[in-house]
């Protein structure tokens, strides 16, 4: 068996790999699978509260076209499942995030909003450190002037991730580099079909802090 610690801040789910750099369009987490036939992953403590915020000093940013948004504020909960763990992928259910304090490169104060309407976001976790953020139909919306931007206007669509285990205390952290598909509508919108998204999360225990999360390769 493999056992990787988090740190004592750390979040556990979201282990794997967030930012990399192609989209999984249409694929469900349950497919993206990635450990050895018959091997799983047991990410403890099972039933934990966790949470993502956005690392000190950086921002989630939209780039659509010539046009960007960066907001320096995001957070999303969840809670580590007792049921489906061990499994591969383990999958957390997540709030929709939120962004706040958003500014764009027009100079026009944007709007960023998320929704469950069509669907949970979820994080799925396998083998080797992958993730995969689960964003459904129409799941996000950015609103600069008059232009309207959708996420995942048509279906809902699967992220991979990165994640980098926390040392010496600190937490573990989820960076996110992926373009998303998009729909435009009204006046003055980029003229693009794709919006690139980076973030880095860290991802905390909530119940625990001072508990280290472990996620440990276990056969099934």
């Amino acid at each position: 068996m493999k056992a990787m610690q988090m740190g004592s801040k750390s979040f556990v789910h979201l282990l794997g790999a967030a930012v990399a750099a192609v989209l999984w369009l249409g694929a469900s987490p349950a497919s993206a699978q990635s450990c050895p036939a018959g091997t799983g992953v047991d990410v403890e403590p099972a039933g934990d509260d966790i949470a993502g915020d956005l690392a000190s000093g950086t921002a989630a940013v939209f780039t659509a076209g010539t046009v960007s948004v960066s907001c320096s504020t995001s957070h999303t909960s969840g809670t580590l499942p007792t049921t489906g763990n061990p499994a591969d992928p383990v999958v957390n259910g997540l709030t929709s995030p939120t962004f706040t304090s958003c500014t764009s490169s027009l100079g026009i104060t944007p709007t960023t909003t998320t929704n469950s309407t069509n669907g949970a976001w979820t994080l799925a976790a396998s083998c080797g450190g992958q993730a995969t953020l689960h964003i459904p139909r129409g799941g996000a919306v950015t609103r600069v002037a008059t232009c309207t931007i959708t996420v995942a206007p048509t279906a809902a669509i699967d992220v991979p991730a990165t994640y980098t285990p926390g040392a010496n205390g600190n937490p573990g952290t989820l960076t996110i580099d992926a373009n998303l598909p998009i729909a435009r509508s009204g006046l003055f919108c980029p003229n693009a079909s794709t919006a690139r998204f980076q973030a880095t999360y860290n991802l905390t225990d909530t119940t625990n802090p001072a508990s280290a999360i472990t996620i440990t390769e276990v056969p099934l």
